[in-house]
């Protein structure tokens, strides 16, 4: 609007000095408004391009744009700032220290079975936890147990009903039948509930854990391990454990990302204290947030966004694809497949590589400046021209010429987006 009145107060300005209406039909003819219409969208879509080729994709213009925006970028811990892949090291027993009916049913499965059983609810889930449940129980060579009833809480933990391989075929053993068979039995043969999971998840199930056991898990934490529950029919057996190892770049992620205009940088993670702050002070982050749930770290990124800053969140896994949604721009570690993070995210990063998420920031920054640099050359240009044209010094059919080269300098200036050699330079 703001365009089209100054060229129909120039036009106008022209027809009344001149008395000639010449002079205002050529100021019009050079009046193109092509600049703000034109140089925004090619640029963006030149951007788009460019961060395809680069094995970043984009799904939407608007994404550019709100990448030019981000101010705070968020990162969840496992599988983004660590390699992903953390591996199953040991299956660490429990036994009550109390004897009776407990003790048997935590003392009648060796590691193994453990272990199986395990594999046999975590096969379903896409976590990244249970993979490596599921791998370690496959490198073993180990049959899975039977499974079935599988539930799974994100975040939380998983339960289900397993089976050993070799167990009863009736599924309905009663447990009182079960113990007049012995111990063994009971606890092996028998078909029975199992529960993995974080402390959250195990006493939402009403399973007690015992002091002697959190205090364990806290030791292994503390040495940036990780470690899960692992309750069989309502009783804690044993600590599943974990090592994942941080990615080697980390050290170069907030040096590149403040380079790239960032100011604050927040590490959300469903690990305790210890390991969030070892990791943390790898990375240089300005805020830890620890024992986050999913919900949690959308109510971090609605906290951020309330005071005006405009986030990034980056995630891998079902349990970020909340955040990924409610950050201003989601971006997704791909390289593992196509999960609910992927689908959430705004951006996906198809390699392994977390430095791309500071030259995708960048990159929005550039692709959006191109922009502004087109719609200000064009409409310099195009002011200029119906000066020119206003004092008669540029008749009509010059004009027409004269404004398809100014919308020419345009696209080409918008282009520029799509030949960035490296994204975000």
């Amino acid at each position: 609007m703001g365009f089209t009145a100054v060229a129909l107060v120039i036009a106008g300005l022209a027809w009344l000095i001149s008395r000639d209406s010449i002079y205002a039909l050529a100021v019009l003819v050079v009046a193109t408004p092509c600049p703000l219409i034109l140089a925004t969208p090619i640029a963006i879509m030149s951007g788009v391009d460019a961060a395809a080729r680069r094995g970043v994709i984009v799904k939407s213009g608007a994404t550019i744009e709100q990448l030019s925006q981000v101010e705070v970028a968020i990162f969840d811990k496992t599988g983004t700032l660590t390699m992903g892949s953390p591996q199953l090291i040991s299956v660490q027993k429990w036994t009550p220290p109390a004897t009776g009916s407990a003790s048997e049913a935590a003392s009648g499965y060796t590691a193994e079975q453990l272990l199986q059983l395990a594999a046999a609810i975590e096969q379903f889930s896409p976590h990244v936890l249970a993979r490596a449940v599921v791998d370690a129980a496959r490198a073993r060579h180990l049959p899975f147990a039977l499974a079935q009833d599988i539930h799974e809480t994100p975040g939380k933990g998983t339960s289900g009903m397993a089976t050993l391989p070799g167990a009863a075929a009736s599924t309905g053993v009663t447990m009182s039948a079960a113990e007049a068979m012995g111990p063994a039995a009971n606890t092996v043969n028998a078909p029975g509930s199992v529960a993995i999971g974080n402390r959250t998840f195990m006493r939402s199930l009403g399973i007690p854990l015992p002091a002697d056991l959190l205090s364990e898990r806290e030791r292994l934490t503390s040495e940036g391990l990780i470690a899960s529950f692992l309750a069989i029919n309502g009783q804690v057996c044993g600590l599943l454990i974990f090592a994942d190892a941080p990615r080697p770049e980390l050290a170069r992620l907030a040096p590149t990302l403040r380079a790239a205009g960032i100011h604050t940088l927040v590490l959300l993670t469903g690990d305790g204290p210890v390991v969030a702050e070892q990791v943390g002070k790898l990375v240089g982050v300005d805020r830890i947030v620890s024992r986050c749930l999913p919900e949690d770290k959308v109510r971090v990124i609605e906290e951020y966004e309330r005071q005006g800053q405009h986030t990034l969140m980056v995630g891998d896994g079902v349990n970020d694809a909340p955040a990924l949604a409610s950050a201003t721009v989601g971006l997704a570690m791909g390289a593992q497949g196509l999960t609910a993070a992927s689908t959430a995210a705004d951006a996906v990063l198809l390699s392994s590589d977390l430095l791309q998420a500071p030259e995708v920031v960048r990159l929005g920054r550039q692709v959006v400046r191109v922009a502004q640099v087109g719609i200000w050359i064009g409409i310099g240009l195009s002011v200029l021209a119906m000066l020119i044209a206003a004092i008669g010094w540029l008749p009509p059919t010059v004009g027409a010429f004269l404004q398809e080269g100014i919308d020419a300098v345009v696209i080409l200036n918008a282009l520029r987006a799509g030949r960035i050699t490296r994204l975000g330079v």
